[in-house]
């Protein structure tokens, strides 16, 4: 009897054993599964299950976020620039692409930096953007020393992949926001500003 109580016993461990270790390994591919939809959220799967990706990791991430960072980021700024070639405008350039022309690695982080700045003076009351029917005015905010920044920096840029100085110089800052983590979707739409065409500067002297 004894004997029998002991089979009995440890056939019990080993399914115990056996049941955990396939509820652990569940648990683990649920984790790493929402965990890899959550930040990559182009990744093909139902949108039901996306929404269960969001419920589990808006309150496990977000809020450990909140911690050390009570303003979360809510949108990305992008500067981009072109200047006349052969008599027509070239295609619209990023000024975070950097890499080609420097080992610089901090000059990325200096870009979004003065594309951010640029934003918050477009969103001032005394230098932002103002509109007359409905249509965007850039005046005062090109007479700004974030907008000559940022000028500038497209300008050095061109100058330093092409060897070439530009006679005149077009900026466009594209502002995209970030959905919210719960819904996924953004309160509001994206907004790109096309700044008028401006005649360049001798930066010949500048450093």
């Amino acid at each position: 009897m004894r004997l029998v109580v002991k089979k009995l016993y440890r056939n019990m461990n080993h399914r115990n054993t056996k049941s955990l270790t396939v509820a652990a390994l569940a648990v683990l591919l649920l984790h790493f599964g929402f965990t890899a939809l959550h930040t990559m959220p182009g990744l093909p799967a139902p949108a039901f299950v996306k929404s269960w990706s969001r419920a589990y990791m808006t309150p496990m991430f977000h809020q450990g976020w909140m911690l050390f960072a009570p303003d979360v980021k809510t949108f990305n700024a992008q500067l981009h620039y072109r200047v006349p070639e052969n008599g027509q405008w070239s295609e619209w350039k990023t000024t975070d692409d950097l890499h080609p022309v420097t080992d610089h690695r901090r000059l990325f982080y200096v870009s979004r930096k003065v594309a951010l700045k640029l934003v918050n003076t477009m969103n001032s009351k005394e230098y932002g953007v103002y509109y007359v029917n409905d249509q965007p005015q850039f005046d005062k905010v090109m007479r700004t020393a974030d907008y000559q920044r940022a000028l500038y920096m497209a300008y050095k840029e061109h100058e330093w992949l092409t060897s070439q100085r530009a006679d005149s110089l077009q900026l466009r800052l594209d502002v995209r926001f970030i959905p919210d983590p719960q819904t996924g979707e953004s309160e509001y739409d994206d907004l790109t500003f096309t700044f008028p065409v401006e005649a360049i500067h001798d930066y010949r002297n500048a450093q």
